[in-house]
């Protein structure tokens, strides 16, 4: 008989039962015998161990990832950024016009009150005093504004010039969906909420309600209001009140009166309690009254009174407020004489 120490100095060939285990070379009684000696399990634990290692890191990613993205999604929004002429936040999407002549974005009172002060400044531009574009020359400012380093805001408006086929844009949505992507990675909420609102939720193609989805919430995250205001809805369409409440109540809290209107239907109905509707609403009311100057009211009184679709607009309101405002105004009167009482 061989001793142990001829065994595993030998050398392995096909025909002999000596087996590598490790740096050494053992005699198995037999292959089912190799399969099951601890060796042969340790070597086969670390196979599957290097193999599953990277999927878990991977997934580890993901989730660190999904955390990060949802505790984002749900942080009050700061005050906007200022209107560069008067100096106050801005009063939200609809009331500010983008000059393409400058790459500025100028508050509705400001507009209104050049025009009303300067009879020969009715047609210029009220940061640089620009002439009025022709549609022709604000394709082009906006083609500059691009060249010259990626203007956010202006990517995003010629975005929607191919998606509608507008000012001698051909129609193109391949081309109005990577400029609405270039916009919204430069920082222009207003080209994700336009991805948002093209993919939509009500196609029935669920990968697309998916990608709408995405898109709204990353124009939430960067400052939307109305795409925050889509996510309540959206999120309250599919029973996910908790989700589609604080929606709205971070939109309500930055100044989205829309939202305030649901959360008072929702304190009708008992699904938020009187004590969250007060705070919701005094933050909503200081964040308006920052965002408020006479010439702003002014042009918003204008504007209403000769806005062809005045009317619409107001029965659309009334739908909105529902036929029951009655009650609501006694509830709010109640919450009134109990805040001053505490005051």
């Amino acid at each position: 008989m061989k001793s142990n120490s001829d065994d595993t100095t030998s050398v392995e060939d096909n025909d002999s039962p000596l087996k590598k285990s490790g740096r050494k070379l053992v005699k198995y009684c037999s292959d089912k015998f190799q399969k099951y000696s601890p060796q042969h399990k340790k070597g086969r634990k670390q196979h599957v161990t290097n193999e599953i290692a990277p999927l878990m890191e991977k997934q580890a990613a993901e989730k660190r990832a999904a955390k990060e993205h949802e505790e984002a999604l749900f942080k009050e929004h700061p005050f906007p950024e200022e209107c560069p002429i008067c100096l106050i936040p801005m009063p939200g999407e609809g009331h500010a016009i983008f000059e393409a002549c400058c790459g500025k974005i100028i508050c509705n009172g400001c507009i209104y009150a050049m025009k009303k002060t300067s009879e020969g400044s009715k047609d210029m531009c009220a940061f640089c005093r620009t002439p009025t574009i022709t549609s022709d020359k604000e394709v082009e400012s906006l083609n500059k504004l691009m060249e010259k380093g990626g203007h956010a805001y202006a990517a995003n408006v010629l975005g929607c010039y191919y998606e509608g086929g507008l000012n001698g844009m051909p129609k193109d949505d391949q081309k109005a969906h990577e400029l609405w992507q270039k916009a919204g990675e430069l920082g222009c909420a207003s080209g994700y909420y336009n991805l948002g609102r093209f993919y939509g939720i009500d196609n029935g193609i669920e990968s697309e309600n998916a990608r709408g989805m995405y898109y709204y919430e990353l124009a939430a995250i960067n400052g939307s209001l109305e795409a925050r205001f889509e996510l309540g809805a959206i999120e309250g369409q599919t029973f996910n009140e908790s989700r589609a409440i604080r929606h709205h109540t971070i939109a309500a809290k930055a100044g989205h009166k829309p939202s305030m209107n649901i959360l008072k239907r929702l304190f009708r109905y008992g699904d938020i309690t009187e004590d969250e509707l007060e705070d919701t609403l005094r933050v909503h009311k200081e964040r308006l009254e920052a965002m408020k100057s006479q010439q702003r009211e002014e042009a918003e009184e204008y504007h209403a009174a000769n806005d062809p679709d005045r009317k619409w607009k107001e029965m659309v309101q009334s739908i909105m407020q529902g036929p029951d405002e009655d009650e609501w105004m006694e509830a709010m009167r109640a919450i009134e004489e109990k805040r001053n009482q505490i005051s």
